[in-house]
């Protein structure tokens, strides 16, 4: 009968839901208590009859689960008996994809990588520049070298191994050398990457005894080794391509 307002807001303790009615859509919105948008989810009228159909969601979690880690398998026998993925984005409490791909949980990647726990291994890559001008990470008001702390001790609870720790462009940085001491008093074995002149344009170079050749050489004991790291700019994908 009636038409109903345009927009409408509900409260609770945890959470803002915003509700976006159009002509062919409910739109529900989700808000944690920060304001940042965490979820929606979508549901098709008929007109302003109240006739409301759910609509399927966008991503297949479990799909996704079983998929990339069939693939990941394959790549790893494809590959001998060592394959570098550097995982872009977080592994955990990724709530940026999981409002841009409604269904996708903020911890998928991670539930993926236990699947095949007894087969990886995380190497943690830092920008020594980061650690210097102590960078924050905002969504968590950490600096980047307390967060990889916290990465360490999250990822052993979750039950997967991290081996070490790589400083990128290091140039003796002092406080990269403290982080770097207090790590190893931790048990944590370092590693240190360097600045590669003409990076990424002289191949030559880069592949010289005077680019990759230069840093050190991460040790690794499993097949799978993920390289992931507090934020971009860390030198993820340069850490993959040293170490081959």
């Amino acid at each position: 009968g009636k038409k109903p307002s345009s927009f409408s807001v509900h409260k609770s303790r945890s959470s803002f839901v915003f509700y976006r009615i159009t002509r062919v859509y409910h739109i529900i919105y989700f808000f944690d208590k920060s304001g940042c948008k965490t979820g929606f989810y979508m549901l098709q009228c008929n007109a302003w009859k109240g006739v409301l159909t759910t609509m399927k969601i966008g991503f297949d979690n479990q799909k996704y689960l079983t998929m990339q880690s069939e693939h990941i398998r394959e790549r790893i026998s494809q590959f001998g008996d060592k394959l570098y993925l550097e995982f872009g984005g977080k592994l955990f409490d990724d709530y940026h994809a999981s409002r841009v791909l409604p269904g996708f949980a903020p911890d998928s990647k991670l539930k993926m990588l236990l699947q095949l726990a007894d087969q990886a291994e995380i190497v943690i890559a830092i920008n020594a520049a980061d650690i210097e001008k102590n960078k924050i990470r905002h969504d968590l008001g950490i600096t980047y070298d307390a967060d990889v702390l916290r990465l360490i001790q999250e990822y052993r609870d979750k039950g997967l191994y991290v081996g070490s720790v790589v400083i990128t462009r290091y140039t003796g940085q002092p406080s990269a050398d403290v982080f770097k001491t207090k790590l190893e008093h931790l048990g944590i074995k370092v590693y240190r990457h360097y600045p590669i002149d003409g990076y990424p344009n002289n191949i030559a170079h880069i592949v010289s005894d005077e680019g990759y050749g230069k840093n050190d050489y991460i040790e690794t004991t499993k097949p799978l080794v993920i390289i992931t790291a507090p934020g971009p700019g860390s030198g993820k994908m340069a850490t993959c391509l040293s170490q081959l």
